[in-house]
Parts: structure tokens; C-alpha cells; sequence
């Protein structure tokens, strides 16, 4: 793979050897830049220059309460990966540049619950353990 600026001219590409039988191909630009993941609306968008990661995942509906916003990056079309960075006080910035298929991924957060959730878990665990009391002394005999 050859990195060269945004907008190339035949005189950045570098030297490179061609042999017999080498072929040089040069794929069009895609026009597209996909939003996957944690968002209301998986979809694809049309490439703007104006536009940024934040303006991406506003096209896509957002993000929802599954989604781990501190953990979005972005996969760039050369297959190297972006993050969202980070500002002086540590808060997570999404405005890091979108390129032409590029690919916006919103990972979930598997580790977060609702307190129904936990509530359910806390009164399943007392509520075995009542039972296992309540074996126990039958099981003795009063």
C-alpha cells in the first residue's frame, strides 16, 4: 500500500521497481462513509469534506444508551485506525476527520446494566438463598 497526500499527483508517487507481469492499479475514490454499531440507524453516507465524525453519527441517529462513546474510532479506508482522541481534560472529542470509505464504529458497552437489571439479579440471589434456609430446616426437622 503507498501513502500519499489527500489530493496526489503522479509526481508523489514514489519510486517503486516494476517487473514484467506487475500491474498497477489505481481503485476509484469511494464516494460513501459507513456508520456501524451502536447507533439508531446503521447506514451509509455520502462522502462531504465539511462534515466530521460528530455530524456522521448525528446523520445515523446517534448513539444509544448501549453504545460505549468513549471507545469510537474510526477505520480508515488504508486500514489503519483512529480514535477519537482526547481533550486536555481528558474528555473524549469525536471530530476526528472523515475521509472518502472511511468506516465510524460505535462499540457497545458490555459491562454497563440498569438498576433493574441489577435489582432483578440481587433479589434472584436473596430469594435462592431463602430457599436453601428453608431446605435446610426442613431438612432438620424444625
Amino acid at each position: 500500500m503507498l501513502e500519499l497526500p489527500e489530493s496526489a499527483k503522479l509526481t508523489d508517487l514514489p519510486d517503486v521497481a516494476l517487473e514484467d507481469g506487475d500491474r498497477f492499479f489505481v481503485p476509484p475514490q469511494p464516494s460513501i462513509v459507513n456508520v456501524f454499531g451502536a447507533v439508531f440507524s446503521e447506514a451509509s453516507f455520502l462522502y462531504r469534506p465539511e462534515k466530521r465524525t460528530s455530524d456522521y453519527l448525528a446523520l445515523a441517529g446517534g448513539t444509544t444508551k448501549r453504545a460505549d462513546t468513549s471507545q469510537i474510532f474510526v477505520l480508515k479506508a488504508d486500514g489503519s485506525v483512529a480514535g477519537s482522541g482526547r481533550t486536555w481534560f481528558g474528555a473524549r472529542t469525536v471530530s476526528t476527520n472523515v475521509m472518502p470509505g472511511d468506516a465510524i464504529v460505535v462499540p457497545e458497552d458490555f459491562e454497563r446494566t440498569t438498576w433493574t437489571k441489577d435489582l432483578r439479579d440481587w433479589t434472584q440471589i436473596l430469594s435462592q438463598f431463602g430457599l436453601g434456609a428453608a431446605g435446610c430446616k426442613v431438612l432438620r426437622g424444625n
